[in-house]
């Protein structure tokens, strides 16, 4: 998913203005433009993956007018997905009251 939303954001740069900004620094350590908004797309993709499964979503959505998920379950199941593969990574393995306040009805 993060190579296919580069490669919209690439080719449309147009999504990505905003208010945000870059260090001269950054910029000036591009080659050219189109250096520049691959730079751009990555760092405002790098700022959406670590939003909530629903931000994302939103985030989706608005910029390309695509749904994720086609019900409320999949999104839910994404959210407990998503939440466990965190418990492996952070938490080593053990629930904690992250894990039980995203996915309430676990059975974990």
């Amino acid at each position: 998913m993060p190579d296919v939303l580069t490669a919209v954001l690439v080719s449309r740069p147009d999504m990505l203005k905003s208010d945000k900004k870059l260090p001269h620094q950054q910029i000036l350590d591009c080659p050219d433009m189109p250096s520049i908004i691959a730079l751009m797309a990555q760092k405002e993709l790098l700022s959406v993956s670590y939003q909530s499964i629903v931000d994302q979503q939103t985030w989706v959505r608005k910029h390309l007018r695509i749904e994720l998920f086609d019900t409320q379950g999949q999104c839910d199941q994404m959210i407990e997905l998503t939440a466990r593969r965190n418990l492996f990574v952070h938490a080593n393995g053990l629930v904690n009251e992250r894990y039980n306040t995203l996915v309430p009805s676990s059975s974990i």
